[in-house]
């Protein structure tokens, strides 16, 4: 199903990725961030179309009267919200945040993504919420269940974990 049919609003650059098993590096991911979301991606967990790295615009303002246009860019970059992921699906919209292991900061920003998400891009599916994480948290994980965000653990250890078990990072 093309973007075109569940976003009233598609953002130009929003185009799928193929071949993103090999290809998927991006560089505002921690290295276990991009581990987990390779792992996801390999498993074949959740079957659709991945968009990563869904920019969500900053608040709208004026420009100041002493910034030049470049600085007034800068800062509108700079205070832009990014989502990791964004699975469509034929049912339902996926925002996904991958994470080492699962984190109150997931939660938080799951529930900014989704407002920012619905409001400027228009979906006409259901728009669902999802954490991917290589380590389970159990009392983060009910919390987020709790609030309607699907956890998926895939059972990759954290760095600190490998390396009191002694594997080489």
């Amino acid at each position: 199903m093309a973007h075109e049919e569940v976003l009233k609003n598609p953002p130009p650059t929003l185009v799928p990725l193929k071949g993103i098993k090999e290809r998927l590096i991006f560089k505002h991911y921690k290295p276990r961030e991009l581990d987990v979301a390779r792992e996801f991606i390999r498993r074949g967990i959740l079957k659709g179309e991945y968009y990563f790295n869904v920019l969500l615009k900053p608040p709208e303002r004026p420009r100041e009267a002493w910034e030049s246009e470049e600085e007034y860019n800068v800062w509108q970059f700079l205070r832009s919200k990014e989502i990791d992921c964004v699975c469509i699906t034929d049912t339902a919209i996926y925002l996904i945040e991958f994470k080492d292991r699962v984190r109150n900061s997931a939660i938080g920003q799951l529930q900014n993504y989704y407002d920012l998400f619905v409001e400027q891009y228009k979906p006409t599916l259901p728009v669902k919420l999802m954490i991917v994480a290589g380590e389970d948290d159990p009392q983060v994980r009910r919390s987020a269940e709790k609030r309607g965000i699907e956890v998926v653990v895939l059972g990759i250890p954290t760095y600190m974990r490998r390396y009191f078990r002694g594997i080489p990072p």
